[in-house]
């Protein structure tokens, strides 16, 4: 006789949301306390703010928001995931995919060449708000070279399967709106071609044989 898993797993999903709450609650507290340290800085002198605290506030800033991104996104999902697994894997999934492949692909990707431009102002900051004298962070370094690798890789992988998908579409149905009939016909041509000359090596190799 089977046992019964799902109470078992309702627990476990229950878990799971519980976590993400925790996870989304914290993630949103920090935005907050950013949002209050922006409103104070920028009544900072301008000198102190533009060179020791705007650029430390927007990469942690950009981190937050990634990080409230996955988080809800992770509630979102574990709630279809209790009523609806179905709709989760057809219609939800996909669409997550798609824009977690934006965002940490091309707009990631973005932020990190503009923390690279303006790489002095990343990865130090200004020792107790003196612009005469700056910290190296480590962590900053880290995180701006991770990342940008990171979202180098989504972005390069995101544009090849979309030309990828785009080349197939373009062959394959005649009623895509947006196929280029020069892949299509470049394509053919090819086949046909290596079609051709494989007739030509096989009669050969026949005529060989007869002789």
């Amino acid at each position: 006789m089977e046992e019964d898993n799902t109470p078992s797993i309702e627990i476990f999903y229950i878990f799971l949301l519980i976590v993400s709450l925790i996870l989304f609650s914290a993630d949103f507290l920090e935005l907050h306390q950013l949002i209050v340290q922006w409103h104070l800085g920028l009544k900072m002198d301008n000198k102190i703010f533009n060179e020791c605290i705007q650029f430390q506030l927007f990469f942690k800033t950009t981190f937050v928001l990634i990080n409230l991104f996955i988080s809800s996104f992770t509630v979102i999902l574990v709630i279809f995931l209790m009523k609806s697994s179905d709709f989760l894997i057809n219609k939800l999934l996909p669409a997550v995919i798609e824009i977690a492949g934006i965002i940490f692909g091309p707009y990631l990707f973005t932020l990190c060449l503009l923390g690279i431009h303006y790489w002095d102002n990343s990865v130090y900051t200004c020792e107790k708000n003196n612009t005469n004298e700056k910290i190296f962070l480590g962590a900053n370094c880290f995180n701006l070279i991770f990342f940008t690798i990171f979202s180098c890789l989504i972005t390069l992988y995101k544009s090849i399967s979309l030309a990828f998908f785009h080349i197939a579409d373009s062959i394959t149905k005649p009623n895509y709106k947006e196929r280029n009939f020069m892949i299509k016909k470049l394509f053919w041509n090819i086949v046909f071609r290596y079609i051709r000359r494989d007739e030509v090596v096989r009669h050969a190799l026949g005529s060989r044989e007869q002789i």
